[in-house]
This record gives C-alpha cells, sequence and structure tokens, in this order.
C-alpha cells in the first residue's frame, strides 16, 4: 500500500482520529528523559544495588551448585567448586549491566528526578561513602538478630492466636 492509499484509507475508515486519540491522551508505557535515566545509572552505581544483588545472586549459585554436585559425589574436589564458582561470577559479571537496565525503571517508579539528584548528592558525601560501605556487613550481621527476636515472638504471637481462635470458637 502506497503513502498516499494509506492516508486515504485512514481517513475514509476514520482510523486517524484513533489514532490521533491514542497519540494524544493514551500515556506511554515507559518514557524516561535521558537526564534521569543517567542520574539513576550514577545512582546504581553509587549505592552499589547492581554489585550487591549480582554478588548475592553468584553466592547463591555458586552454594547451590556446589551442594548439588556434592550430593552426586561427596569427594568433590576444591578445584572443581574453583572451577564452578570462576565459571558462574564470569557468567553473572558479563551479565551485571542487563541488570541495572532491569532496576532503572524501578526506580524511575518510586523517585523522582529531583529525588535522584538529592540521593547521588548524599551517596557522594563521606557519610553516604560509609553508608554504601557498612550497609551490606550491617546486615549480614542484623539478619542473624533478627531470625532470633522473630523465634522469641513466635510463640507468644501462636499463643495468642490460639486463645482467640478457642474464644471464637473456631478450634
Amino acid at each position: 500500500m502506497s503513502i498516499g492509499k494509506l492516508i486515504s484509507w485512514l481517513y475514509s475508515t476514520g482510523m486517524w482520529a484513533v489514532i490521533v486519540h491514542v497519540c494524544l491522551y493514551v500515556p506511554a508505557a515507559y518514557a524516561i528523559t535521558y537526564e534521569k535515566e543517567r542520574d539513576i545509572k550514577i545512582l546504581i552505581d553509587l549505592n552499589r544495588a547492581e554489585a550487591e544483588v549480582t554478588e548475592e545472586l553468584a553466592e547463591t549459585m555458586v552454594a547451590f551448585l556446589i551442594a548439588e554436585f556434592r550430593k552426586k559425589d561427596p569427594g568433590f574436589s576444591k578445584e572443581a567448586e574453583h572451577f564452578i564458582s570462576g565459571i558462574v561470577y564470569n557468567a553473572v559479571m558479563k551479565k551485571a549491566s542487563d541488570l541495572k537496565e532491569q532496576l532503572v525503571p524501578i526506580y524511575d517508579k518510586y523517585y523522582t528526578h529531583r529525588d535522584i539528584v538529592k540521593l547521588i548528592d548524599f551517596y557522594r558525601s563521606s557519610v553516604g561513602v560509609k553508608y554504601a560501605t557498612v550497609m551490606n556487613p550491617m546486615m549480614q550481621e542484623m539478619m542473624p538478630v533478627a531470625q532470633q527476636w522473630a523465634s522469641e515472638i513466635s510463640p507468644i504471637i501462636m499463643d495468642r492466636l490460639k486463645k482467640e481462635l478457642v474464644k471464637q470458637g473456631k478450634m
């Protein structure tokens, strides 16, 4: 179909009105300015979000694979473990930039460009650098504490639930 015939068809069928309506009134599925996307990527680098996720993923994959190989062969060697670790880390790190691209829309959804700029300023400050450096080790220390706390309050919660269910005749 030639351009002339296409235009003629659009006018004769009224499709031109539909196209104009879609262009003017239907928001784009995902639109972000170049500047905001650039700044989000800077923020991801500064707060180590991509690095933390990829590192955690690689560690989890390595542990899982080694455990699976050990099930099949209890004499699985350290040399083989290092080999697996190298392959997994190499593959994960080569694809890390893909992860950053997938994180951008999430940051865009929750933060304005102004928020992103302020976060960049924070992460470039001395306290922001310290925060990015110590957050992961702190979280690793906090997890056992939170798990212990949860195990201490679980019996209390279960006891209260049981009493309330008995009281309501549901148990």
